[in-house]
């Protein structure tokens, strides 16, 4: 308890009249305490238990599935372009579509069975049983909400097996298998397997070595003849790109291309290539054999690439890109400026297309011939 006194100093008081009034403060200190506490543990924003309260406290519901001889199951969400849909509408309204989809997962799984980890990013887990019909019926709930305008939701989904995986591991690979779905206008999940695995290992050994592809040269540059058929000669080649893995063997661009333009890493490619296109332009016209037009594609990345990002002319990156020789300022080789579409080929590959036919010199890009 805490007693207040004051003084009523007002003219037709008379004299000072001490009026005592009691406060409550316990009450309001607790309630300070109690939100400190609940911030530690819970997301202000959806009421959720934050991602180290659900890793602390998670497998004792995780045992308990267990002990009924059920598998439990382990679910990561993210909630489908939601960067863009908060720069179109303000955050007010993106923090509405993470609350909106929190409340479904609460109301589907339980509060204790789910977490916000991050942004729009929730785990949950739950019994295997009929898994993929709760799912639907939550991407059904979430698309009728506040008349339909809502973002889809994909969900990666991994078995939690009792093998010794770690509930952090296990949480990993159900973000794997959500971000396998590509972008998707439509909910959706997927079920983590040992293709993505295979693909997670796969794309972490293109980042991881690179740069040894460059310096090693298992990146090769392979000409796709141009024949005319008047004459049936070659009148013209297109450089292509092949990593030569001595552990995966042959590494499409279709894998390889897209995860260095995600990383910012696709201009020393291009460089790269282009130093290849030259030196073997060199060692052709050293040798007397004919010369051809060649044409090297590169992502309209590259030329949209401001020169902060390219390494400065003489620079230790720059020389590595290039090579000792400085042949590539003097030449003139034809550069397609390409645009990156997804459109699967049989293979399912990624075709490059719509070309225009530019030349460059050492000086920058215009039309020449070669």
């Amino acid at each position: 308890m805490a007693f207040i006194t004051y003084t009523d100093g007002t003219s037709d008081a008379g004299s000072d009249q001490f009026v005592k009034a009691v406060l409550t403060t316990l009450s309001g200190r607790d309630s300070a305490s109690e939100s400190t506490e609940f911030s530690k543990n819970y997301d202000v924003l959806t009421g959720l238990p934050n991602m180290t309260h659900f890793l602390d406290h998670a497998m004792a519901g995780i045992g308990k599935i267990r002990g009924e001889g059920k598998t439990p199951v382990v679910l990561y969400f993210d909630l489908c372009g939601l960067k863009e849909y908060n720069s179109r509408y303000g955050l007010k309204v993106g923090d509405k579509q993470i609350c909106s989809l929190a409340g479904l997962i609460e109301a589907q799984f339980g509060r204790d069975q789910a977490s916000r980890f991050e942004s729009d990013h929730f785990v949950a887990f739950a019994k295997e049983d009929q898994i993929e019909e709760k799912l639907d019926a939550l991407f059904s709930q979430m698309r009728e909400l506040d008349g339909g305008n809502n973002l889809a939701v994909k969900t990666g989904i991994v078995r939690f097996a009792d093998d010794g995986t770690r509930l952090t591991d296990a949480c990993d690979q159900a973000r794997l298998a959500c971000e396998s779905i590509q972008k998707t206008e439509v909910s959706t999940y997927a079920w983590f397997d040992s293709r993505i695995q295979e693909n997670t290992a796969r794309k972490f050994h293109i980042l991881r070595n690179f740069d040894k592809a460059l310096e090693n040269g298992w990146i090769q540059v392979y000409y796709q003849p141009v024949i005319r058929s008047m004459t049936a000669s070659v009148c013209n080649c297109e450089a292509l790109v092949r990593w030569i893995d001595p552990v995966y063997g042959m590494i499409s661009p279709g894998w390889f291309i897209p995860i260095l333009e995600e990383t910012g890493q696709i201009y020393q490619l291009d460089l790269y290539m282009f130093e290849q296109v030259c030196r073997n332009y060199v060692q052709r016209k050293q040798r007397g054999s004919n010369l051809i037009p060649v044409s090297v594609n590169s992502p309209a990345r590259t030329f949209c690439m401001t020169t902060s990002r390219m390494p400065s002319r003489g620079s230790p990156e720059s020389t590595a890109c290039r090579g000792s020789s400085p042949t590539w300022k003097s030449q003139r080789v034809p550069l397609s400026k390409t645009w990156t579409r997804w459109m699967p080929s049989s293979a399912g590959s990624t075709r490059w297309a719509i070309r225009s036919g530019w030349m460059t010199s050492g000086r920058g890009i215009r039309p020449s011939a070669f």
